[in-house]
Parts: structure tokens; C-alpha cells; sequence
């Protein structure tokens, strides 16, 4: 059951700090408009700076548990932001079962 949990840390460590180098530092690659936190994932709508991305928004999906993040790419905010409320929503709905 520890090393399970050690496992998982250091995992969640290692997506956590490429979380931070995104957003980050002297040259951050994406701009943070919405974010949300559960308890395997960070789900927000980014925006690329670093390399500049003529498709507008996209959702990013930080996945802990799996080691990965999943970009969903939208041309407006409004498109986005319905995705990330559906893709939240569904998955607060699968934590409660």
C-alpha cells in the first residue's frame, strides 16, 4: 500500500513540476485563463505563447495518475470553456460513484 502511495507522489511530483515549467520562468510557453484542481488532474483553458498557435484556446488536461496531459484545441473561449465545464463535471461525477 505505501509504495503505491510513494508511487503516486512521485508521479504527481513529476506532472506538477512540468505543470510549473509550462506556466513559468523567465519564458513561460502558455497563458492560464481558467484552471480547476481535483484530486488526479488539473483541467484549465491555456493559451500557447511560446510557440504562438494560430488555433485560439484549448483545454489542457494534466493527468497525475497517468503521467500525461491531453491538449483539446477550440477557436473561441466560449467553445472552451463549455468543453472544460463538461469534462468537469464529468468527472466530479465519476468521483461520487
Amino acid at each position: 500500500m505505501r509504495a503505491t502511495q510513494n508511487a503516486l507522489g512521485d508521479q504527481a511530483d513529476r506532472i506538477l513540476r512540468a505543470h510549473r515549467r509550462m506556466h513559468g520562468g523567465r519564458w513561460p510557453r502558455l497563458r492560464t485563463y481558467t484552471s480547476k484542481r481535483m484530486s488526479d488532474r488539473i483541467v484549465e483553458i491555456v493559451r500557447w505563447i511560446r510557440p504562438p498557435q494560430p488555433r485560439g484556446f484549448c483545454v489542457a488536461e494534466w493527468r497525475m495518475d497517468e503521467l500525461s496531459v491531453r491538449f483539446f484545441y477550440f477557436a473561441t473561449y466560449a467553445d472552451a470553456e463549455l468543453f472544460m465545464s463538461v469534462r468537469v463535471a464529468a468527472s466530479v461525477d465519476a468521483q461520487d460513484s
